[in-house]
C-alpha cells in the first residue's frame, strides 16, 4: 500500500511535466507556422490550405489540453464569492460539491464526445487529408484528463479538512 502511495506521488508530477510540455510544444509550433505562413503569403505570395488547417487545429490543441492545466492550476472560471464568505468547513464543503458537479458534466461530455466521433469522425478533412477521429479524439481525451484531475483536486480538498478535523481545528 505504502509502494502504490510512492508511485502515484512520482508519477502525477512527471504526468503534470509532460502536459506542460505538450502544450509549450503545440504553442511553439503554431507560432513558428503562423509567421512562416505570413511569411511566405506576404514575401513570395504564397499560402497553403493545409498549412492554415494545421493552425487552427494547434489553435484547438491548446485550447483543450490547457483546460486541463487551468483544472490542474485551479486556473479555471470560478466564484469564489460565496466559498470566502462561509466558514472553511463549509466552503470546503462547497467546493467538494462544486468539484462533484465538474466531474460528471466533463464525464458525461467526454462519453458524448465519443459517440459524435463514431457518427461524424470518417469524414476526412479538406487540407490535411487526415480523418477527423485524429481531431476529435482529443475532445473525450480533455474532457476525461479535466475530471481526473478534478477527482485529484476533490481527494484533496478530502484530506485537508481530514487534517484539519486531526488537528482540532
Amino acid at each position: 500500500m505504502e509502494k502504490d502511495k510512492a508511485f502515484i506521488k512520482k508519477i502525477w508530477p512527471g504526468i503534470d511535466k509532460a502536459l506542460e510540455f505538450w502544450c509549450i510544444i503545440v504553442m511553439l509550433a503554431m507560432t513558428i507556422l503562423v509567421l512562416l505562413t505570413v511569411f511566405l503569403r506576404y514575401v513570395f505570395n504564397v499560402a497553403f490550405n493545409w498549412t492554415e488547417e494545421l493552425i487552427i487545429l494547434l489553435f484547438i490543441t491548446t485550447t483543450y489540453f490547457g483546460s486541463i492545466l487551468c483544472v490542474h492550476e485551479n486556473e479555471h472560471i470560478d466564484i469564489s464569492f460565496l466559498r470566502e464568505h462561509l466558514n472553511p468547513k463549509a466552503g470546503r464543503i462547497l467546493g467538494i460539491v462544486i468539484d462533484v458537479i465538474n466531474m460528471v458534466v466533463m464525464a458525461l461530455l467526454a462519453f458524448i464526445s465519443f459517440r459524435w466521433i463514431q457518427k461524424t469522425g470518417s469524414s476526412i478533412t479538406p487540407g490535411l487529408a487526415i480523418p477527423y477521429t485524429f481531431i476529435y479524439i482529443m475532445f473525450p481525451i480533455s474532457f476525461g484528463s479535466m475530471a481526473v484531475y478534478t477527482l485529484r483536486k476533490m481527494i484533496g480538498r478530502i484530506k485537508a479538512g481530514r487534517a484539519v478535523i486531526k488537528e482540532g481545528v
